[in-house]
């Protein structure tokens, strides 16, 4: 409707499905109705009970959710969950730990609070998360990689160390401005499914944060700082001293913790 505040999801699914997984005792069960559809993966971007879930008891769905979705520019064509308007977005998932204020108040992406839960994942599940979840530059997703303990994660903080500095590559997509459009019941079209999916076939590619400045720099050496591991830490830094001054000034300090 005009002048309606966007915040979070607005589709009818959401609280439906939210409502259907409201009970303990039945959601294992009704979760796993959910996964033996084919398309059941796309459930993790439709409230938070799902994902929540599959994070905390159900990893091995979880894995094979995330084995069936893309990372942007994997897939011929963008995915909706490319687009960070249209609902949760995947790196959420992390943050569904039980903690105050609690896993619901990370249905709107602009309050990304929780706590954050990957400890017990499986490497192989850490390790699809870091590559289809934590493109952004963006401070939240940053703050994940080096808490991957059984993924790559040193390998993806290098690698935008050494990119340092980046500004960014790609402006936000029109598409992304608003995350639903109202298509009204009387239209030149005969079927609304075919419809909607020209509609979304003609939108702009999706774009994210890239940018690595100062800003991103001190947050990934924030992150490393709270992983406890100066060892680890001094592995990533150490390359990129010279090039970085906060790497620099960094390693400096960690070196009376080895």
């Amino acid at each position: 409707t005009v002048n309606e505040a966007q915040e979070s999801s607005c589709d009818i699914l959401t609280p439906l499905l939210e409502m259907w997984l409201l009970d303990d005792k039945t959601r294992d069960g009704c979760a796993g109705k959910l996964m033996k559809r084919s398309d059941c993966e796309f459930f993790l971007f439709f409230g938070t009970s799902f994902a929540r879930h599959l994070s905390g008891v159900r990893q091995e769905w979880l894995h094979q959710c995330l084995s069936k979705l893309h990372a942007p520019g994997e897939s011929e064509k963008p995915e909706f969950y490319h687009y960070r308007r249209r609902g949760p977005v995947l790196s959420q998932i992390a943050r569904y730990g039980k903690a105050n204020p609690g896993w619901r108040a990370t249905l709107n992406n602009s309050n990304p609070k929780g706590a954050v839960q990957m400890y017990l994942w499986h490497p192989d599940t850490q390790t699809a998360f870091l590559r289809k979840a934590l493109l952004s530059t963006e401070s939240g997703d940053l703050m994940l990689i080096p808490r991957l303990d059984f993924a790559d994660g040193v390998a993806r903080v290098s690698e935008l160390l050494g990119k340092y500095p980046q500004e960014q590559t790609t402006k936000e997509s029109s598409a992304d401005q608003w995350g639903w459009e109202v298509i009204q019941a009387a239209g030149t079209f005969s079927d609304v499914v075919s419809e909607v999916e020209r509609r979304f076939c003609e939108l702009p590619e999706p774009s994210f944060c890239d940018k690595v400045d100062d800003q991103e720099v001190e947050t990934l050496l924030t992150a490393l700082g709270r992983s406890d591991n100066a060892s680890l830490a001094m592995t990533v830094l150490g390359p990129h001293a010279g090039k970085v001054k906060q790497a620099k000034e960094a390693v400096t300090k960690m070196i009376s913790q080895l």
